[in-house]
């Protein structure tokens, strides 16, 4: 007689599948929530520039990292899941910890400082390519960023007219400059509209919406460009017109609505007519001004200067004012801090490797997020989601040939978080695409 030993496999029982399914969705509802509320923190306090800022800045994203990594633990199925775009944020950290452990940085501890907050950014870029790939919350995204965008806007415009020069009516910047609205330079307040007004005026496009739903989401974008025209930011003005651009096209592409192409063209025009009526004294003198010596020409002249001394791993993340200055080729008592050229900047600094992934970063979340525009139908939270990230990433990079957006932080760490909206993938997005390829269809935009 034989006897056999069955091993019983631990289980489950649905009570407490109940209880962790509950728990994970709370845990995830957290880091949603404190991902957007880090994103609307930046704006408001300075873009996050000041070191009590950043530090509140980078505690918030390692707690909205802990929450997203406990639900998945919780989960019976985590869905931590590699993506192709995650690929460059990690060539690119392992090339300046490079350049840490192995003294290939000009200044060891600013590169330190530097890598501490690309470390924030990407935690929030990881847990954003999971996190705002479910319909509620990228319309919590979609809805939060349309929301902080008008605020900003309504702010900055209230406080040009009746602040006197100050930040919120009371302080005065130490070094002085072209203040609007929190930002202590005008042209990184353009940045962040540039990266904001997307989500309200695609919102208000969406199908189904009440028409005072669809008339607010309007009038805040519509407030947000006129803004941009009424700072006086020369960069601004250029990246804004392109993405409305890039918009209208993407929308006569997917749609064939010539009406809604030129309503939209007609209403960007009266906005950037009245925005520029508001600021003529600023704007047009400025777009008329030429170059002058020690300008951004020269300082692109400058620093491929730097680049030829050290081409492929670059002179260390955050040493480019360091640098700098044995290589300025003109007089000034100013401190040159940034390249006012984050391509340029990103080359000098880490070199063709590093300039290599930040290229690489675009290519995959344009490829991706027309893919995904060309494949889904518009009448959804997430496809909204994903061509307001690419027209604001379309914006940015733009103004990035003329200024150091992403050297401000909260300007960066948004401009990261819808490259991972538009450049991530989910298992929904892989079963439409393969029922679009199916049978060969092509869905339309729902406007």
């Amino acid at each position: 007689m034989t006897t056999s030993v069955v091993r019983h496999r631990a289980h489950i029982t649905p009570a407490l599948e109940r209880d962790n399914a509950t728990l994970a969705h709370t845990l995830r509802s957290a880091a949603c929530y404190f991902t957007i509320a880090i994103l609307a923190f930046g704006p408001l306090a300075f873009g996050a520039v000041e070191p009590w800022a950043l530090l509140i800045l980078q505690i918030g994203s390692v707690a909205a990292f802990a929450l997203w990594l406990a639900a998945n633990l919780t989960e019976t199925k985590p869905r931590i899941e590699f993506q192709i775009v995650h690929l460059p944020l990690f060539v690119f950290a392992c090339i300046v910890v490079g350049q840490i452990l192995l003294g290939g940085t000009a200044y060891r501890h600013e590169t330190v400082t530097q890598f501490m907050n690309y470390v924030a950014y990407g935690l929030i870029f990881l847990i954003s390519t999971d996190l705002f790939r479910e319909e509620e919350r990228i319309r919590q995204l979609c809805l939060a960023l349309a929301v902080l965008g008008f605020a900003l806007a309504a702010l900055g415009s209230v406080q040009e007219f009746t602040a006197g020069g100050k930040l919120y009516w009371v302080r005065s910047p130490k070094f002085g400059g072209p203040i609007f609205g929190p930002y202590v330079n005008r042209n990184h307040y353009a940045g962040a509209m540039e990266l904001l007004f997307p989500f309200a005026l695609i919102g208000s496009l969406k199908h189904g919406l009440g028409g005072s739903k669809r008339a607010l989401l309007a009038f805040a974008s519509l407030l947000m460009i006129a803004t941009i025209f009424l700072c006086g930011s020369r960069g601004g003005f250029i990246a804004v017109v392109l993405q409305i651009v890039f918009l209208a096209v993407i929308i006569f592409w997917r749609s064939r609505h010539v009406g809604v192409v030129l309503s939209l063209t007609l209403l960007f025009v009266i906005t950037a007519a009245f925005g520029t009526w508001l600021g003529s004294d600023r704007l047009l003198g400025r777009l008329a001004e030429v170059d002058k010596e020690g300008g951004r020409i020269q300082l692109v002249k400058d620093s491929m200067l730097m680049f030829r001394e050290h081409p492929v791993t670059g002179w260390g993340l955050g040493t480019f004012p360091v640098v700098y200055p044995k290589f300025r080729s003109f007089a000034t008592d100013l401190y040159v801090n940034e390249a006012h050229n984050d391509f340029i900047q990103l080359l000098v600094e880490t070199g063709i490797l590093g300039f290599g992934t930040g290229i690489a970063l675009l290519i995959i979340v344009f490829r991706r997020g027309i893919q995904n525009i060309r494949n889904t139908v518009f009448g959804s939270w997430r496809t909204i989601g994903i061509c307001a990230s690419l027209v604001a990433v379309v914006g940015l990079s733009v103004h990035s040939l003329f200024d150091f957006n992403l050297q401000i932080p909260a300007n960066a760490l948004l401009f990261y978080v819808m490259c991972a909206v538009a450049g991530g993938r989910s298992e929904v997005d892989s079963e439409v695409i393969r029922r679009v390829e199916k049978v060969s269809a092509t869905s339309v935009i729902d406007v």
